[in-house]
């Protein structure tokens, strides 16, 4: 899904694909490096957050990712993701990871996977 799209929007046109087939798996590829953005979009449904700019690297784990039911961020929105989440929670440090709910914690642990350097094919 692109966020820029003509007719609808992205986030729009994730809503009604969503309202209309729940178990899709909707994965974003945007050039869009906005925190409000991807947090729209992955309030409305969308499983996977990827920037244009980190497609080389991250398309295909993300499509696999999703084709397995698994949630997918680059790590960049990973990033901002965690941070929101920590700031909402009211904490910094450490300890706060250990109420991250099971299923951010899962898209954390994919990201602390996929930072470890990777062999060129």
């Amino acid at each position: 899904m692109d966020l820029s799209l003509p007719a609808l929007n992205g986030l729009d046109a994730t809503r009604q694909i969503l309202q209309h087939a729940p178990g899709t798996e909707v994965l974003v590829l945007t050039m869009h490096h906005s925190e409000e953005l991807a947090r729209d979009v992955l309030q409305a449904g969308a499983r996977g957050y990827v920037l244009k700019r980190d497609a080389d690297a991250d398309l295909i784990a993300a499509v696999e990712s999703l084709r397995q039911h698994k949630p997918f961020l680059t790590s960049t929105v990973t990033e901002f993701v965690l941070d929101d989440y920590l700031k909402r929670d009211g904490r910094r440090d450490d300890s706060a990871l250990a109420t991250v709910p099971p299923a951010r914690r899962e898209i954390i642990q994919l990201v602390a996977r996929r930072r470890a350097p990777r062999k060129r094919r």
